[in-house]
């Protein structure tokens, strides 16, 4: 089993989302994880990243930490990782914290559009320091930077969960569409009883409509960005994943064409 040091990379490129040079060790995910999960802060737990490609190849990894928030990464620069994520991350924080655990909730626009661009920023993050290929462009993560939501053809949806899994998994998967041409990517966080699935239409075209050709909502998620009115978690009449489904789901291992 890997450490979390495996993602920490000395590194003189350029950061992801601006051209600074990166170095400055981030946290993958903030600090304010370990206080969300106290029960786990303590002795030896398992992170997990999976990836499955469009041919079905998949790639299975395992962290052993002592706490939740242990993942860094040498990607970004020092400006972006004390400056905007960090706003981001403490902006956050308060409306995650009661969904992660099992709780209750009721977003604005507003709060939608933060929570959409944390899990985005996260996805980015994960996309580009955890093993797979590239999916999201400098282009796309610096719209991000500067506009504080998602860049055009990203959609995000938050599911509920269920099972033994935890407290934190991290999926990704390109999977074809039936078309037999174009694909998605997906990048999904389990984070306690929350799952946030950020979806990308690849290969992503500057056009602000191509929510319509992302997979629709099924019967265990609801939609964070494009964001919604009255929006309450959990949402009644949403079924919860286990296990089994939490794979499935991640994986998008129905046809894309079809309904869900």
């Amino acid at each position: 089993m890997e450490t979390p040091a495996t993602l920490e990379r000395s590194t003189k490129r350029r950061c992801l989302f601006c051209s600074s040079f990166a170095g400055s060790a981030e946290h993958v995910f903030a600090n304010w994880f370990n206080g969300a999960f106290p029960q786990t802060s303590v002795g030896e737990i398992t992170v997990t990243l999976d990836s499955v490609d469009t041919s079905g190849l998949e790639a299975h990894r395992q962290y052993s930490t002592s706490e939740v928030a242990a993942l860094t990464t040498k990607e970004v620069c020092h400006e972006c990782n004390t400056g905007w994520m960090s706003r981001l991350e403490g902006s956050v924080s308060n409306w995650l914290k009661p969904m992660m655990l099992g709780g209750r909730a009721m977003l604005d626009q507003h709060q939608l559009l933060v929570v959409a661009s944390w899990a985005t920023k996260t996805a980015m993050v994960l996309d580009a320091c955890s093993g797979t290929e590239r999916n999201y462009s400098y282009e796309q993560r610096s719209f991000l930077r500067q506009n504080n939501y998602p860049p055009s053809g990203i959609c995000v949806r938050a599911a509920q969960y269920e099972g033994s899994e935890g407290p934190l998994t991290y999926f990704f998967a390109k999977v074809l569409r039936n078309d037999g041409v174009t694909n998605i990517g997906l990048h999904t966080l389990h984070i306690g009883t929350l799952v946030l699935q950020v979806c990308t239409y690849l290969p992503t075209w500057a056009n602000p409509y191509t929510f319509h050709i992302l997979p629709p909502i099924s019967d265990y998620d609801i939609s964070v960005y494009p964001p919604t009115e009255n929006w309450t978690w959990p949402r009644t009449g949403t079924k919860t994943l286990d296990d089994a489904r939490l794979a499935k789901y991640a994986r998008c291992l129905w046809d894309l064409g079809l309904v869900r």
